[in-house]
């Protein structure tokens, strides 16, 4: 269970890997139009792909919004790109209604069920480091 669990927590590393980071300049407005961009992600379970690797994949802001849930994000997040990997996988099956059989968040930010795996092992790097926030806790970021 744990070879699993550490297989789960890695593909969710790898979904998110190449996804590029968005910025705003000081002052600027808040864009209400969703933006768009083209992510490389893969996602692994088990020593085994979940999905094989996905390239140029169109990615929109409001893709997790799309399917009830919500980030702070302005622009693309990782959650946006994690829906369109459940898209991807689930096709058809993947829809607003039938979203929470696949993929739950809970209210605190953390995926509880992941590719309709129930589990709270899982991560993902960004531009091939882990985002954190800066401050250390213990030997380890905060994410």
């Amino acid at each position: 269970m744990k070879k699993r669990a550490l297989s789960l927590l890695m593909a969710v590393l790898m979904v998110v890997g190449l996804l590029p980071a968005t910025t705003r300049a000081a002052g600027e407005t808040e864009n209400t139009t969703p933006t768009t961009v083209n992510v490389d992600f893969t996602a692994q379970a088990a020593g085994d792909f979940l999905i094989p690797p996905q390239f140029n994949v169109a990615v929109s802001s409001n893709e997790a919004e799309k399917f009830g849930y919500t980030d702070s994000v302005e622009g693309v997040s990782a959650l946006d790109v994690l829906v369109k990997a459940h898209e991807i996988m689930l096709e058809d099956v993947f829809t607003k209604e039938s979203a929470s059989e696949s993929l739950i968040i809970n209210d605190n930010g953390f995926v509880t069920k992941l590719f309709g795996v129930e589990t709270s092992n899982n991560g993902f790097s960004l531009n091939g480091a882990f985002p954190n926030d800066g401050t250390k806790n213990g030997s380890y970021y905060n994410g």
